[in-house]
C-alpha cells in the first residue's frame, strides 16, 4: 500500500492495466479444457502389467495437468488480492473525496454568507453615504441662499443694516446670528464634507473585500469541481477493476470446476489401478520395478513372519530414518499416525509398537479390513521366531490396504527368513520405504 500512497491514481491505473493484460495473456496462456483421459486399458493392451503402466502413465498427466490448473488458481488469487487492494485503496480515495467535496461546499456555503453580509454592510453604507449626500445638498442650497444674504450684508452699510432693522437691538442680533451662521455652517460643512470622503472610502474597501471574497468563492467552486471530476475518474477506475475481479474470479471457478472434472476421472483411474495392484499382488506378479503413485496400494495388512497379532512393520530406510521428523504425524503409543511431507501406510493407522529395530515402528488400521475384534490363536511352535509362544492375537485391521507413502518404483518384494512377506519401494534419491508382515 506504501506504493499506493506514493503515485496518483491516474499512474496506478495506467499501471494496473498494464499489468492486468499481461496476467490476461499469462492466463489466457495456462488456461485450456480438460484433456480427454482413459479410465480403462484400450482393448488392445491384454497384459495387466501393461495395462497397469498405461493407467499409471494416465495418473501422471492427470497429476500434471492437476499441477497446472493449480498454479492458474494461484496466479488468479495473487491477482484477485492485487485488484482487491487496488478497489480498497480506490474506495478509501473516493471517501477522502466526497469529503474534501463537503468541506470545499462548506467552505462556499461560508462565503456566500461571507458576500451576503458585505453586501449588506456595503448597502448600509451606501444608505449611509445617500443619506449625507441630500443633507448636504439640502444645507448646500440653504448655504447658497443664506451666502448671498451674507454676501448682500457684507456690502450693506451700518446705516443701511441699521434703517433695515427695526432698531439698534435687532440690528445687533441679526449681525451676530449672520455671523455665528456663516460660522456654524462653515464648521458642519467640513465635517459633512469628511463624513463623505471617509465613507466613500469605506464602500470601496467593502467593495475590495467582496470581490476577494468573490474570487475566493469562485476559486473553491473551481476546486469542487475538480474533485467531482476526480471522483468520477475514482468510481470510473473501481468500476473497471471490480469488472476484472469478477472476470478473474470466473475464471478461477472455471479451474475449480476443472479440478473436479479431473478428480472424477482420476478416482476412476485410481480405482482401476488398485483392482490391478490387488489382483498382481494375489497373483505374485508384482514384480521388481513396478512403478507405484503415492497411496497406490502395494500389500494388504497381515500377520505373516514373526508377528504377534496382524499389525504392519513400517520403516524408511531400512529403520535408518525417524519417519515422524517429517514424513509422518504422531508417534504416540496406541495414538493416531498422520501423514506429513508422506502420506501414511493404513487408513486409520494406529501406533502400537514405538521404534525398534533402528526406528522402525509398528501399526494397525482402526478403520479398515477386519474390525470386527476377531483373535486368532498361535499355537506353540507356530511362530518360528518364538516358538515357545502361544495365545489369542488381535486380527483387528487385518486385510485393511498397504499404500505407498510416495510415489516410486517397487525395490524388492520377498519373503523374510521367518515367512514375512515384505515390499520395498524405492523413492528415489536413496530414499527407500518397507512394509512387512503383509497378508
Amino acid at each position: 500500500m506504501t506504493l499506493f500512497k506514493k503515485a496518483s491514481p491516474f499512474v496506478l491505473l495506467i499501471a494496473f492495466v498494464i499489468g492486468s493484460f499481461a496476467t490476461l495473456s499469462s492466463v489466457g496462456f495456462h488456461m485450456q479444457t480438460v484433456h480427454a483421459y482413459e479410465t480403462e486399458c484400450p482393448s488392445y493392451i491384454t497384459d495387466d502389467e501393461q495395462c497397469l503402466a498405461f493407467l499409471q502413465d494416465q495418473q501422471s498427466r492427470i497429476r500434471e495437468e492437476q499441477d497446472r490448473i493449480k498454479d492458474s488458481i494461484s496466479a488468479e488469487n495473487t491477482e484477485q488480492m492485487s485488484l482487491s487492494e487496488q478497489i480498497s485503496y480506490l474506495a478509501s480515495k473516493i471517501e477522502e473525496t466526497e469529503l474534501n467535496i463537503a468541506e470545499k461546499e462548506v467552505a462556499i456555503e461560508k462565503k456566500n454568507v461571507e458576500v451576503r453580509i458585505l453586501g449588506e454592510d456595503i448597502l448600509a453604507v451606501q444608505t449611509s453615504i445617500d443619506t449625507l449626500t441630500q443633507e448636504i445638498n439640502r444645507l448646500e442650497s440653504t448655504m447658497k441662499k443664506r451666502t448671498k444674504t451674507s454676501y448682500k450684508m457684507t456690502f450693506m452699510s451700518p446705516l443701511e443694516i441699521l434703517l433695515d432693522s427695526k432698531n439698534l437691538e435687532t440690528m445687533m442680533r441679526r449681525m451676530k446670528y449672520l455671523i455665528e451662521v456663516k460660522k456654524k455652517d462653515r464648521t458642519v460643512l467640513i465635517d459633512m464634507s469628511v463624513s463623505r470622503n471617509e465613507l466613500a472610502d469605506q464602500e470601496e474597501i467593502l467593495a475590495e473585500k467582496r470581490q476577494d471574497v468573490q474570487t475566493k468563492r469562485n476559486e473553491i467552486e473551481s476546486e469542487r469541481a475538480d474533485l467531482a471530476e476526480e471522483r468520477t475518474n475514482l468510481e470510473s477506475q473501481k468500476g473497471q477493476q471490480q469488472t476484472l475481479l469478477a472476470e478473474s474470479q470466473r475464471r478461477e471457478q472455471e479451474y475449480q470446476e476443472s479440478l473436479v472434472q479431473l478428480k472424477g476421472v482420476q478416482n476412476q483411474i485410481d480405482a482401476q489401478v488398485t483392482d490391478l495392484i490387488m489382483k498382481l499382488w494375489q497373483e505374485g506378479q508384482l514384480g521388481v520395478g513396478t512403478p507405484v503413485a503415492k497411496g497406490a496400494i502395494v500389500g494388504f495388512q497381515g500377520h505373516t513372519g514373526c508377528s504377534f497379532g496382524s499389525h504392519l512393520h513400517f520403516s524408511i530406510n531400512w529403520g535408518a530414518v525417524n519417519p515422524f521428523s517429517r514424513y509422518l504425524t504422531g508417534g504416540s503409543l496406541y495414538q493416531p499416525v498422520g501423514s506429513g511431507t508422506a502420506q501414511t501406510p493404513l487408513d486409520g493407522a494406529v501406533l502400537s509398537q514405538t521404534f525398534h529395530m533402528g526406528m522402525a515402528i509398528d501399526m494397525y488400521s482402526a478403520s479398515s479390513g477386519s474390525q470386527s475384534g476377531d483373535y486368532y490363536y498361535a499355537s506353540k511352535g507356530s511362530i518360528s521366531c518364538s516358538p515357545s509362544f502361544e495365545g489369542w492375537l488381535s486380527l483387528r485391521g487385518e486385510g485393511a490396504p498397504v499404500r505407498s507413502i510416495l510415489s516410486g518404483t517397487v525395490f524388492t518384494s520377498k519373503t523374510d527368513y521367518y515367512g514375512g512377506k515384505y515390499v520395498v519401494v524405492d523413492h528415489g534419491n536413496g530414499l527407500t520405504s518397507l512394509y512387512l508382515h503383509l497378508r
